[in-house]
Parts: C-alpha cells; structure tokens; sequence
C-alpha cells in the first residue's frame, strides 16, 4: 500500500476518534488538521474525498465545503462569472482579482459555508483549497 493511502486511511479513522471529535488535549484551541499531498496525488484524494463523503458507516457527520465551487457559486451571485474573462482582458489579471477579493472575501466565505443545525459529530471538510488560490488563500 502507498503511503498516501496510509494516510487517507489514518485520517479516516482519525476524523471518527471521540478525542478528536470531543476537541480534547487541545488547550482550547480549533481543532484544526490540514492533510497535505502531492498535487501529482490530486486524483486519488479526489476518489478518497468522493467515497468518504458518502461513507454511511462513519461516526460522524462529514461536511464537505469545496472551496472553488464556494468561490464559483459567490461570483455567480454577484453576476461577475460571465463577465469576469472580459474584464481580465481590458484591464488585465491583477485588476481582475483585487475586484473580486473585494466581495470574495474570508467574511463571504464564511457566511456560504454556514448550514443548520450543527450536531455533535459534525466535520468540516474543506476541498479545493488549491483550485480556489489566488482568490482565497489558506
């Protein structure tokens, strides 16, 4: 087995532990784990993230927020997404993005990820962390 599905396998049973879903020996702090790969790798978390967001026999409940879709479905509300290439050919890329990290904000991106009711068990799984960039940065 790769290490990389020794990974995806450890953090499957990691996200599920009651330590981790409890938040205990963290002082208080977010209890936040980042999982970084290869982006050669991209596919195969791609398949992983596909399978365990529809895995009935978690002991969670797994939340996935795609980042880039989060950032498509903000331009399209603000009705730049038809607009936007025009734009970054008149007046150029970097215009283009400080345009649209004005209301492409962290505060936008918080308020699109927001969902009710939160439960006990509940995991946020943020994805597409490297299609969103330069918009949004981690």
């Amino acid at each position: 087995m790769s290490d990389l599905m020794e990974r995806l396998d450890s953090l499957k049973e990691e996200i599920q532990k009651p330590e981790f879903l409890d938040g205990k020996g963290l002082s208080n702090e977010v209890n936040i784990r980042i999982f970084c790969y290869d982006p050669a790798e991209e596919m195969t978390v791609r398949h992983f993230v596909e399978q365990i967001t529809v895995d009935q026999s978690l002991d969670c409940n797994l939340k996935e927020v795609n980042l880039y879709k989060t950032f498509l479905a903000i331009c399209d509300e603000k009705r730049i997404t038809k607009g936007a290439p025009s734009m970054e050919e008149k007046k150029g890329k970097e215009y283009l993005i400080q345009q649209i990290q004005r209301f492409a904000n962290n505060k936008t991106f918080v308020e699109k990820m927001q969902y009710e009711p939160h439960e006990r068990g509940d995991v946020l799984l943020l994805t597409g962390v490297g299609e969103v960039f330069p918009f949004m940065r981690i």
